[in-house]
């Protein structure tokens, strides 16, 4: 499965979006392929909102409850029929449990570690994020369009220039 294309532009007025919406209409775009971003809500008519969050966090969260469930599930059945004594404590505690728990902690730490990085590793598009943001700040309208397929991004890109879009590309 091909990863998910997308072509963003800010533009500066209206009629320029609506001519983009248009042409995207012809292509054969429904509502559910376009987002139109603005800080006037009497824009955001034709095209769902946009949700907002920290990549980074996100990943790690997500990172850290799978590294927990297969770290786990991995160590675990390692110790089956074992245990470890605790002289401290004076503890005699099942060898599954010990190792569940270890597995789940170092799971955690190398799935939060993972999804940390991943999150970090989008640097274009958080350059494009920032640029739309400041355009957006200064009465802007951002029109973003997920792709049917990549051949119909150049075909889009060249449009959205044509209509004076700033910030016009193409992401994956």
């Amino acid at each position: 499965m091909a990863a998910t294309r997308l072509v963003t532009a800010v533009f500066r007025d209206r009629t320029a979006v609506e001519q983009a919406l248009d042409y995207l209409d012809e292509c054969g775009h429904d509502r559910d392929t376009i987002n139109v971003l603005s800080v006037d809500q009497a824009d955001l008519e034709r095209g769902p909102s946009v949700s907002r969050g920290n990549r980074a966090l996100q990943g790690m969260g997500l990172g850290g409850l799978i590294g927990m469930l297969v770290g786990a599930a991995s160590l675990a059945p390692l110790a089956i029929g074992t245990s470890v004594f605790i002289p401290m404590l004076e503890l005699l505690v099942n060898g599954t449990l010990v190792a569940g728990l270890l597995g789940a902690g170092l799971g955690t730490l190398a799935g939060q570690m993972m999804g940390l990085a991943v999150g970090f590793v989008i640097p274009a598009r958080s350059a494009l994020e920032a640029a739309c943001q400041q355009a957006l700040s200064g009465g802007g309208i951002a029109v973003v369009v997920r792709l049917h397929d990549a051949l119909e991004a150049s075909h889009i890109e060249q449009r959205f220039r044509r209509l004076q879009g700033e910030n016009v590309a193409c992401l994956r």
